[in-house]
């Protein structure tokens, strides 16, 4: 999962806490390397927004204050536990973050679309990592274009009628993961 959720460290110090915070959160690290990272920033991070300064200065006091898990039981219901990590809220509220996350959403919806845009995907070639980080990410209000999420939806209906091996594991999978598509389209 790392691979699908790496962003470049460089630019202003708000991209560089979102590409470790993004690690921490899809739990590709831990808060130890977390507060770490954020130690190279010191310097810059006094002069963040009082609600982020806070944070970070939570994150080097206390970071076992942070919950193990952030994921929502609708979500959870959906993904399962697996690469849940912490969220900072502060950090994910700051409003160039969807701008700074842009790359992240393109790549990982260039990915869906050419998973689904192959006539013989089944459900066992499995593309729905990408479509777990894009369903997070609508926590924090980004959300994938809907003529996409509609496309992807209609994709795996078709995946799922080819699908012939296995039903007994993958009705249940389709149970669970059915919901997903309207959790992705912003109301």
């Amino acid at each position: 999962m790392l691979r699908l959720i790496k962003l470049p460290t460089t630019g202003t110090t708000l991209h560089y806490l979102v590409a470790h915070g993004i690690k921490l959160w899809f739990a590709q690290s831990d808060m130890q390397e977390f507060a770490r990272a954020s130690d190279r920033k010191s310097r810059e991070i006094i002069r963040l927004p009082k609600p982020l300064y806070d944070a970070f200065a939570r994150v080097a006091g206390s970071p076992r204050s942070f919950p193990k898990t952030t994921r929502s039981e609708a979500h959870k219901a959906i993904l399962g536990d697996a690469c849940d990590g912490i969220r900072i809220e502060a950090l994910f509220a700051q409003p160039e973050v969807p701008e700074i996350l842009a790359p992240l959403v393109t790549s990982l919806c260039a990915r869906l679309d050419k998973a689904f845009a192959d006539p013989k995907l089944t459900l066992a070639k499995n593309p729905f990592t990408e479509l777990g980080i894009l369903l997070e990410l609508t926590v924090i209000g980004i959300y994938p274009p809907a003529d996409k999420v509609k496309a992807w939806h209609a994709a795996f209906d078709a995946a799922n009628e080819r699908t012939k091996d296995n039903r007994e594991f993958f009705d249940a999978f389709v149970k669970r993961v059915r919901p997903l598509f309207t959790h992705l389209v912003k109301k």
